[in-house]
C-alpha cells in the first residue's frame, strides 16, 4: 500500500520561464525545487512575464507542462477572467491552495471565489510577499485601501493561514486584518538549492577603486534614487551597474537625471535584467551589492549576492540583520545615507588582502545560513498541517 502524495495548487500572477517579478518568482522556484518530491505541486499563472503583452513561446495556453518538479497551466488574458480561473480550479484535485500575495489578480479572484463557494472550499495559505508592509502599501495607496477594507467587510480572509517569511510582516497582516484574528505562521523563505558551494575566483580588488551592482526591480521601493543620492562626496574611482528590468519609467527618469549629476569619477551603465540562475554569476564580478530597499519581506538576491561572495549594503527594512559585527556587510536605516556612504568608501578604499577576506567570509556565511536553514522542514510540514493531509490519506491498493 502506497500513500498518495498531498496535492497543493499554486497561484501566482508569474512563474518560469518569465523572472521580471523578481523575488516571488525566485521564492517558487526554490519551494518547487525542495519540496516537488513530497507533494503533487499545480501552478495557475499567466501565458507572459511581468509588464510584457508577448506570450511565451512554444506554450499554448490552457496546456499542463512539466516544468522542474511541478505541473504548470499558463493561462492567456482571455483564460485568466474570473470564470475562467473557477473552471481552471474546479478542474484540479487538491487539498491545499496557496496564494502568492494580496493584490495580485489570481489572488483577489481566488479569495472572492472561495468565499462565495464557486470552487471547493479547501485550506488556503496566503504568502503576503510583502504586500501588506508599509512600504508596499504607500505605493498606490489609495486603491489599496479601498480593496482592503471591502475585503474586511466581506471577511475574505477570516479563515486563511496566513505564510509570512519574517515576524516584520505580522504587523501589517494584523493592522489590514485584525477583527479577523488572523493565523500567521513565519517560517523563512526556502533558500537558493547550492549544488556546488565553491567560491570562485575572487574579483580584483585595487585600493580606491571599486565595482557595486545594484540588482532589483526598478520602482521606488528597491529605492535606487537613495543609492545615487548617496554616492555623492566618494572618493576614488567607482562603476556602479544598474540590472533589473525597469518597471516605472516615470521613477527611472528621475534616476538617469541624478546619473547625469554624477562626477566622472563615478561611471554608471544599465545592464538590463537578469535571469533567475544567472543572478550568482552575475553578481561574483563585483565588490559590494548595494540594495537601499524600503522593505523586503525576505531579499532572495541579497543571499544569492553573499553565495557570489559579495558583501552587501542593504537598509534596516529586511530580515537580514548585524551584517557588520559579522563582517558581511551593512544594514542601514535609511534616515543616514551619510552611512551608506561611509560604507562604500570603505569597500573603495580596501586592498586586495582585505577585500578578499570579507568576501570569503560572506560566502561561508551564505553556506552556512542554507546548509542550516530548518526552513525546509518546516515548510514542509506546514503544508502537511495547513492541509490535515493525515486525516484523510488515500490508500492505493
Amino acid at each position: 500500500m502506497t500513500q498518495r502524495k498531498p496535492s497543493v495548487l499554486i497561484l501566482i500572477d508569474y512563474y518560469l520561464p518569465g523572472y521580471l517579478a523578481g523575488g516571488p518568482v525566485r521564492s517558487m522556484i526554490n519551494f518547487v525545487a525542495a519540496l516537488g518530491d513530497d507533494f503533487d505541486l499545480f501552478i495557475l499563472t499567466t501565458d507572459h512575464d511581468l509588464k510584457q503583452t508577448t506570450a511565451y513561446p512554444n506554450i499554448i495556453p490552457g496546456e499542463w507542462y512539466t516544468v522542474g518538479k511541478a505541473h504548470v497551466c499558463y493561462l492567456s488574458p482571455s483564460q485568466a477572467t474570473l470564470n475562467g480561473l473557477r473552471k481552471r480550479i474546479r478542474e484540479i484535485p487538491f487539498d491545499l491552495l496557496y496564494v502568492n500575495g494580496v493584490f495580485p489578480t489570481s489572488s483577489v479572484f481566488t479569495a472572492l471565489l472561495r468565499k462565495f463557494g464557486l470552487i471547493p472550499y479547501k485550506p488556503i495559505i496566503i504568502a503576503p510577499r510583502g504586500h501588506l508592509g508599509k512600504g508596499s502599501l504607500n505605493i498606490k495607496f489609495l486603491k489599496k485601501f479601498v480593496f482592503l477594507t471591502v475585503a474586511r467587510i466581506l471577511s475574505l480572509y477570516r479563515d486563511v493561514i496566513w505564510h509570512v517569511a519574517s515576524s516584520e510582516e505580522i504587523a501589517g497582516i494584523r493592522a489590514a486584518f485584525s477583527s479577523e484574528r488572523p493565523q500567521i505562521v513565519v517560517i523563512p523563505n526556502l533558500p537558493t538549492v547550492v549544488s556546488a558551494p565553491l567560491l570562485q575566483e575572487p574579483v580584483v580588488k585595487r585600493p580606491s577603486q571599486a565595482r557595486i551592482a545594484f540588482l532589483s526591480r526598478i520602482v521606488p521601493i528597491k529605492n535606487l534614487e537613495f543609492l545615487l543620492l548617496s554616492l555623492h562626496g566618494i572618493r576614488g574611482e567607482l562603476t556602479v551597474d544598474i540590472w533589473g528590468p525597469i518597471e516605472d519609467e516615470v521613477y527611472w527618469e528621475r534616476c538617469q537625471a541624478l546619473i547625469k549629476a554624477l562626477p566622472p569619477s563615478i561611471r554608471v551603465e544599465y545592464c538590463g535584467a537578469v535571469e533567475p540562475e544567472q543572478v550568482v554569476n552575475t553578481l561574483n564580478s563585483y565588490h559590494l551589492f548595494y540594495l537601499p530597499t524600503q522593505h523586503e519581506n525576505f531579499g532572495h538576491v541579497i543571499l544569492e549576492a553573499m553565495l557570489a561572495g559579495c558583501p552587501v549594503l542593504i537598509s534596516d527594512h529586511t530580515p537580514w540583520k548585524q551584517l557588520e559585527m559579522q563582517g558581511i556587510g551593512w544594514d542601514l536605516p535609511l534616515d543616514n545615507s551619510d552611512r551608506f556612504c561611509q560604507a562604500v568608501q570603505q569597500i573603495i578604499d580596501m586592498d586586495s588582502e582585505e577585500w578578499t577576506s570579507w568576501s570569503k567570509r560572506v560566502h561561508a556565511f551564505a553556506i552556512t545560513y542554507i546548509q542550516q536553514s530548518p526552513a525546509v522542514e518546516q515548510t514542509r510540514q506546514f503544508l502537511l498541517d495547513a492541509a490535515n493531509f493525515h486525516n484523510f490519506v488515500t490508500e492505493i491498493q
